[in-house]
């Protein structure tokens, strides 16, 4: 109900439709405004939506598989800032070259950087999620906390003019996805260790799995 309310007092229907008229009537600039207002309403619902999702019990095998999920998309996130940052740290030196060397490199356009700041605020998102309370006496909540302490301790111009920065926080964003997508995937398997429809083994084994699985279906019935 507080999900449906809160969709409600966005009022995205009506901006959409404020929208499409303004595209008939050729406003266009109407039209661009409203769609702004579509974009931001839809960001603060989806915030909302995550904030209400929070409150929902989850059993720990649930926490586990968000966990994992969310140290994936650290990673990826982190992987992705590096490549613009790298690409936008060629383009200056590139720039500078061209001048002569003349004055000083640029720090970018803008909007660049704007875009970089953003995607470091989403990389602290997911780095703070996975820092919960309910995985505190966990090993890999202490590399969660690590890693958000030293996105939070730097700014996007940090890791421009210090590459050696990324390092230090991909390796260990990569070990913790790695570590936490494994320990899903025991936990999945020691729920159903006996389906081998949902282990799907290659082909060439196939044979053999299916073997394997009936003689220990046949070997649990005799102790029965």
């Amino acid at each position: 109900m507080e999900a449906l309310r809160s969709l409600e007092s966005e009022g995205i229907d009506q901006r959409i439709e404020e929208s499409k008229d303004g595209l008939q009537d050729g406003r266009l600039n109407l039209a661009m405004e409203m769609e702004k207002e579509i974009e931001q309403s839809i960001n603060r619902f989806s915030k909302r939506l995550q904030d209400f999702n929070l409150l929902v019990p989850k059993t720990g095998p649930e926490r586990l598989e968000q966990a994992a999920e969310r140290a994936a998309a650290l990673s990826r996130e982190l992987e992705n800032l590096q490549r613009q940052v790298e690409a936008l740290r060629l383009s200056q030196r590139d720039s500078f070259r061209s001048r002569g060397g003349g004055g000083q490199p640029s720090e970018g356009q803008p909007e660049e950087l704007s875009r970089l700041r953003d995607g470091l605020a989403r990389s602290r998102s997911y780095a703070q999620g996975l820092s919960q309370s309910w995985a505190q006496g966990d090993d890999w909540a202490v590399d969660a906390r690590s890693i958000y302490r030293d996105l939070t301790r730097k700014q996007i111009e940090d890791f421009m003019y210090q590459p050696d920065l990324w390092r230090a926080l991909l390796e260990p964003a990569r070990e913790l996805a790695s570590a936490l997508r494994a320990q899903a995937e025991a936990n999945r398997f020691k729920d159903n260790p006996y389906s081998p429809s949902e282990q799907a083994p290659p082909a060439r084994y196939k044979s053999q799995v299916e073997t394997y699985y009936k003689s220990l279906s046949e070997i649990t019935e005799q102790r029965n």
